[in-house]
């Protein structure tokens, strides 16, 4: 899981946008926007030599005089999309190797409560990883 979690997170920092505010499980209070938030929620499922889990994409920005935050949430979230649905890849650690394979399954506009002026985006994928 620690190689899933180092692979999503070079992965989201490839996305020139985000720069480094990318965090695991939890931002910090005084993060950045925009800032994603990924999380790993199930340990997922095993089946022989595969095992599915899901990764989590929680998209963070808000919105500043002369910006406009309903296209810039929307084209970071392409970017991010763009970059982890159906990447394919190996992982190794001293012992095994896997394939990985991410797959998006859900896209989600997430309303925030009309006195706040957050906008926040949710993507989900599943991730299948096979022994090689």
């Amino acid at each position: 899981m620690n190689n899933l979690r180092k692979i999503v997170y070079d992965i989201l920092l490839r996305v020139p946008s985000l720069q480094s505010n990318v965090y695991f499980m939890e931002a910090p209070q005084d993060a950045t926007l925009p800032y994603v938030v990924f999380t790993l929620p199930t340990q997922g499922r095993s089946h022989r030599e595969q095992q599915e889990m899901a990764v989590q994409v929680d998209i963070y920005d808000c919105e500043r005089g002369g910006y406009n935050v309903a296209n810039q949430i929307e084209d970071l979230t392409d970017s991010i999309n763009f970059e982890l649905d159906y990447r394919t890849g190996t992982m190794d650690n001293q012992y095994s190797s896997k394939a990985y394979w991410f797959r998006n399954t859900s896209r989600l506009s997430v309303p925030y409560p009309q006195e706040s002026n957050i906008w926040h985006r949710e993507l989900r994928y599943t991730v299948k990883t096979y022994n090689v």
